[in-house]
């Protein structure tokens, strides 16, 4: 009945995104009592001035926004490409800060705008005469001109035709500073240790210069200016599956004469953003480990044993009890995708004693060796007559075998105990 009477104040204006609007927190004080000590109210219509500028700042260029818009999207996506390409340069100046996102909006946006409904309703309209009023381009978002180029930084690594991700952080100290290999479980033994010194080119010459850096002063001094010689090796090497301060060395030698021992590199002394780090995917794209030696991750979890592999499945080749080659030919190597990453296989004969399966392996290596196994256990199933005659008539076999015994131990039991086995014979394991 007295509302005139009543003062208010409002304080703590803030973003809220679930409601769409900026509220603040009202007190209403009547004759110096406070009657409401506090209370939530839309703020909008009391400030609209600063409740648009709140609105732009935390809805807008912080992200703190929900809508279906197209400009959104798109300014997203271009915001976290611009933060990758810092990863990847290791660098903090390129995107621009967020005044300049925020002057972006504010010449956009029309006054009276502070609320999700009000802006939905204002873009609609605004849109259908100018369809990309709020998207930003590049140059709205980059502080620097140069940038960086994907081949410099690619965001995959060619393994042997496949494609494999790689991600960069750049945060000093950090497990996964650096480039990170994201390699399925089932292609672990196909990657080169090797290939994987010579990191991407945007990466290179920075490990070229620590590497000559971490040498002896005895020899280290024969390459002064160290960045000079680093940009000149670089220019006459190319990534290989040869190791990098191998060729290093060669080339080095040759612009100077001067020979640089294997054991003189040291490669400790490299940070670690400049050695590759590796994540092993299980079959879901889920990481079951990480680590920044490969060789470790082999041991524990590309199969152990010479005679391990990983099998690729769902290929469509796969067959079990095959005692005769009533097939076609095995292509040498087949495409299959696994966690959205296209994967390499290899099919080969393998060797199951009484028969052979056609298999897919992770590896060229592992394939050639079961194909020889599975093929010798074919040519046995498929002359099986000769064999039995081999097994009664073959002179001197006993002799061969004690003979064989001072190089390697025999397995245990008579020699036609073991053809009895289903996978022995003439030619199998140590024959």
């Amino acid at each position: 009945m007295a509302g005139h009477l009543v003062k208010r104040s409002y304080s703590e204006p803030h973003w809220e995104k679930n409601r769409g609007q900026v509220a603040a927190y009202e007190k209403q004080i009547l004759f110096g009592l406070a009657i409401v000590p506090r209370r939530k109210v839309n703020y909008g219509p009391i400030n609209p001035e600063e409740s648009r500028e709140i609105f732009i700042r935390f809805a807008l260029v912080e992200q703190d926004f929900h809508t279906r818009a197209p400009f959104w999207r798109h300014n997203r996506e271009l915001i976290e490409y611009i933060e990758d390409l810092e990863h990847k340069s290791r660098r903090r100046d390129l995107l621009v800060d967020e005044q300049a996102i925020y002057e972006f909006y504010n010449k956009r946006i029309p006054e009276g705008i502070y609320s999700t409904p009000q802006f939905e309703q204002w873009l609609r309209k605004a849109t259908a005469k100018q369809s990309k009023l709020l998207h930003m381009r590049q140059e709205d978002l980059m502080r620097r001109e140069e940038l960086v180029s994907d081949e410099q930084f690619p965001g995959t690594l060619d393994v042997n035709g496949m494609q494999l991700p790689l991600v960069y952080h750049s945060d000093p100290g950090h497990k996964a500073d650096g480039v990170t290999l994201k390699i399925p479980q089932t292609i672990l033994n196909q990657i080169s240790e090797e290939r994987c010194e010579w990191l991407v080119p945007g990466l290179l010459r920075e490990r070229v210069v620590a590497l000559l850096r971490s040498l002896p002063k005895n020899l280290r001094k024969s390459f002064v200016p160290i960045p000079d010689y680093a940009d000149k090796c670089i220019k006459a090497m190319g990534p290989s599956d040869v190791p990098l301060i191998r060729v290093l060395s060669e080339q080095l030698k040759a612009m100077n004469g001067v020979h640089v021992p294997e054991d003189a590199w040291q490669e400790d002394a490299v940070p670690d953003h400049l050695r590759m780090n590796f994540h092993v995917l299980d079959e879901k794209g889920k990481r079951i480990a990480a680590d920044r030696d490969l060789a470790a991750l082999k041991r524990k979890h590309g199969g152990k044993g010479g005679e391990s592999y990983h099998k690729l499945p769902d290929s469509g080749l796969e067959r079990e009890g095959i005692i005769d080659w009533d097939f076609g030919p095995l292509p040498e190597s087949i495409e299959m995708k696994r966690s959205s990453i296209k994967l390499r296989g290899f099919p080969a004969l393998v060797d199951r004693g009484d028969s052979v399966a056609i298999r897919v392996l992770d590896s060229e290596q592992n394939a050639r060796r079961a194909m020889h196994e599975g093929l010798r256990r074919l040519f046995m199933l498929k002359l099986s007559a000769d064999m039995r005659y081999l097994r009664r008539n073959l002179p001197g076999l006993e002799r061969m075998r004690l003979q064989y015994a001072k190089v390697a131990t025999a397995p245990q039991g008579t020699w036609r105990q073991r053809q009895a086995g289903p996978g022995a014979g003439i030619g199998g394991p140590g024959g």
